[in-house]
């Protein structure tokens, strides 16, 4: 008989239990990790968020900051050359046409000029575009009229500024931020930008207007794309994704930075509207590469291919933008000109497809070139040494931070203008002197300053003979010997000086008789020191404003030692030489190192009659709002006594005139009354010309650069046969002012007839007497005949 088998009743207690155990398993393996999982991702999704509105909220982009040369200004009587109006208007991109009427365009008709002006934001006031036409006659401004009403302007009117440059983030992005346009906008500027949005979404991201920052249509209408083409043709990120990865993530293919896209996408979409996405995805995206210059935004491109705003763009130059966020490198036009051109008409096909332009309109644009403008790259750092010496003033003022990502609007005193006179002068006279001396070729350096003396405005800066070269810049860092330049400041210690001739008992002036005989300098231990005259000869007894126009070497250093280094030392630090000079005699000749920069200092003292006016570079500074944060006023401080500033002033003329300088009047005629300086140093190493017109100040440097075992080499250059050349052909296409001295009442200056032969005053009849300026208390004794064989000493 077979056993029952009794089966037993589940107990309530037993049935509770693993009720219990199978709750806590859940609980354990399911629940609990849900939960810690939604504190940790709600936690990172806080965090994110912070991150994306402080940043977004924030200084959107690192922008560099903008240096522009100083603003063209027209009016009447201004005098300008037509080459050079010209020229400017080419730097600034302007462009010539038949029938100007957009802003940037210009024509040419016989003697006049119709140019219609950029609006323009300067410190003092925004100037809004202008249609105007000036008349030039004789390399001046004969009139000036409004081409709309044809009625004459009386108040100068100024071109926008070139931008010569950008101080730029490490990244190297650069952007023009562009703003959608309010509804109270100009109606072309309203209509421009929607067409670019429309193409912009029309290709991108056709339900921008309507998703969260995701589009699950986009996804998947990507993906059957894809699988229908066999490969990766179309993406399914929205605008705003896009622009999350661009502005925030790495472009790194990961699932994990795919995942961060799609939350800070959704985020961005929470807290700001549409426009202001759609903004900032125009001024962020990457649309090319100049050089190391990363273009970034709509804006910037425009300017960079077409040299147009947005709102003068045409269709098929949007849809070549547009094209473009595909893949700007492998799309650049101007690399890829016939894979741009097919991207492009695909973006019009699409544009078709979707409504936006109709077939005839598409047909049109098609048949347009790309019109893409040839590589400006001259735009953007032409002007290294320049832009250097910005750089020198601005990091006394500013943090790097500040120069490199607040977008700043530094307004400089660069002229164009000036500067490509120099330059070209530079480059011609280079290449000729090497050929001219047999020099090695490449070898012969140049550096050159020019000033506007009378405000402290630094014109033009070459630093190399290859002025845009980015490299080593002589006119800040050549420290050379400056030979014969120093001696204007070793004569104007002496007529500054109380100290009187043993020979004479009378004090210093321009006739004073100077004995240039050779004599022997002992030093303390013993060494000797014989200055000898360029020219080997010695001149007997020679009158002071003789020596200093002949650049004697003998007279001048008896003359130094007689009134004391220390006394000549300190007339350079007046003249605005700051650093430490040693009390040796060799100094009086010249065996002291300068940079161009530094010669320029003292010169603009001398040439601004005894006035010590700093050297500026910058005039003003604006934020990127536009608010003026700092100006630059002159600064002029007087130093110098006019009188005995006024003598020197009038024997450097001298110089130009009868002197080492003559060579000028190849450049400009006598009249100009040229006052400058030539300078040489042992075995011509170094060649100077260092001078100035009513107007300008240039200091010109040519030599060789030291080599590596620190020997100077030859030139074969006096500052007459090298520096001078490159000076007076520089001023020659300039428009120079005459410098007329004339003394005022209150300098205590008189002129008299002196007899050079023994430096005492005679009349005008005596054959051979030179009219000088003395300082009233220090006239000569009056000599009451005409004898002495008044050229006998200086033939």
């Amino acid at each position: 008989m077979a056993r029952r088998r009794h089966r037993r009743k589940k107990s309530p207690g037993r049935s509770k239990r693993k009720s219990s155990r199978k709750s806590w398993w859940l609980s354990k393996y399911l629940l609990y990790p849900l939960l810690l999982f939604t504190v940790v991702a709600t936690g990172y999704v806080f965090y994110v968020d912070n991150h994306v509105r402080a940043n977004f909220e924030g200084k959107r982009w690192a922008l560099p900051a903008e240096v522009f040369a100083r603003p063209l200004e027209l009016y009447i009587g201004k005098s300008l050359g037509r080459n050079a109006l010209l020229y400017e208007l080419d730097r600034l991109g302007y462009k010539l046409e038949d029938n100007p009427e957009r802003e940037g365009t210009y024509n040419i008709s016989n003697e006049s000029i119709a140019i219609v002006t950029r609006e323009f934001q300067f410190s003092d006031e925004t100037q809004a575009s202008k249609h105007i036409t000036l008349k030039l006659e004789n390399d001046i401004i004969l009139s000036l009229v409004d081409s709309k009403t044809n009625e004459s302007i009386d108040q100068s009117i100024r071109l926008d500024p070139v931008l010569i440059g950008k101080i730029f983030p490490s990244h190297n992005e650069d952007r023009k931020l562009i703003k959608l346009p309010k509804p109270d906008a100009p109606a072309r500027k309203i209509r421009a930008y929607k067409l670019l949005t429309d193409i912009l979404k029309a290709v991108e991201d056709r339900n921008f207007n309507s998703h969260f920052g995701i589009s699950f249509r986009g996804i998947a209408r990507a993906m059957w794309n894809n699988f229908r083409s066999g490969k990766t043709r179309q993406g399914g990120s929205t605008l705003t994704q896009q622009l999350a990865k661009n502005y925030f993530l790495t472009p790194e293919k990961t699932l994990k930075r795919k995942f961060n896209e799609m939350i800070m996408a959704v985020l961005l979409e929470v807290h700001y509207e549409k426009d202001e996405i759609m903004e900032a995805y125009l001024n962020e995206v990457f649309l090319g590469q100049d050089g190391r210059r990363a273009i970034h935004g709509f804006g910037l491109a425009a300017k960079f291919y077409f040299n147009r705003d947005i709102e003068d763009l045409e269709l098929q130059q949007m849809a070549l933008l547009v094209g473009m966020v595909k893949g700007a490198s492998r799309l650049n036009p101007r690399r890829n000109p016939g894979r741009a051109l097919r991207r492009r008409n695909v973006v019009l096909d699409v544009l078709v497809d979707q409504e936006v332009i109709d077939r005839e309109t598409m047909l049109t644009a098609k048949e347009k070139p790309l019109g893409v403008e040839t590589a400006n790259k001259h735009i953007l750092q032409s002007y290294p040494a320049f832009v250097d010496l910005i750089r020198q003033q601005l990091r006394r003022d500013y943090k790097d931070e500040d120069l490199v990502t607040g977008g700043l609007k530094i307004h400089t005193t660069l002229d164009p203008i000036v500067q490509y006179y120099a330059e070209a002068a530079m480059k011609k006279w280079i290449v000729k002197l090497e050929d001219e001396k047999k020099l090695e070729k490449g070898k012969l350096q140049g550096a050159m300053i020019i000033t506007s003396y009378s405000d402290g405005d630094v014109l033009a800066v070459v630093g190399d003979r290859n002025p845009k070269y980015p490299g080593f810049n002589r006119v800040l860092k050549a420290k050379r010997h400056i030979g014969s330049l120093i001696k204007p400041a070793v004569y104007l210690a002496a007529l500054l000086s109380d100290k009187t001739e043993s020979r004479s008992q009378q004090p210093f002036t321009p006739s004073t008789l100077l004995d240039d005989s050779e004599f022997t300098f002992t030093f303390k231990n013993g060494t000797e020191w014989s200055p000898k005259n360029y020219d080997k000869q010695n001149h007997g007894d020679i009158p002071l404003y003789l020596s200093l126009a002949h650049s004697y070497n003998i007279p001048t250093a008896r003359l130094g030692l007689e009134v004391g280094l220390d006394q000549v030392i300190d007339t350079i630090h007046k003249l605005g030489i700051k650093k430490k000079i040693t009390a040796n005699p060799s100094l009086l000749l010249g065996a002291v190192r300068m940079t161009p920069l530094e010669v320029a200092k003292m010169y603009q003292t001398i040439a601004n009659g005894g006035f010590n006016t700093q050297m500026r570079t910058v005039r003003t500074i604006m934020n990127s709002k536009g608010e003026k944060l700092s100006s630059n006023p002159t600064v002029i401080e007087r130093v110098v006594p006019p009188g005995p500033i006024y003598q020197i002033n009038y024997i450097l003329q001298k110089v130009v005139a009868e002197g080492t300088g003559r060579g000028m009047a190849r450049y400009l005629p006598k009249e100009f009354h040229v006052a400058g300086k030539t300078g040489t140093t042992d075995n011509s190493r170094d060649s100077w010309f260092s001078g100035f017109t009513g107007n300008y100040l240039g200091v010109v440097w040519l030599g060789i650069d030291q080599a590596k075992d620190g020997k100077n080499v030859s030139t074969q250059l006096t500052g007459s046969s090298g520096a001078l050349h490159v000076w007076g052909e520089t001023m020659k296409n300039l428009t120079p002012v005459a410098l007329n001295l004339r003394p005022q009442e209150d300098w205590d200056i008189e002129f008299r007839w002196v007899n050079p032969a023994n430096g005492l005053v005679t009349t005008e009849k005596c054959s051979g007497a030179v009219q000088l300026p003395f300082q009233k208390s220090k006239i000569p004794s009056e000599d009451s005949s005409c004898r002495g064989g008044i050229f006998r000493i200086f033939k």
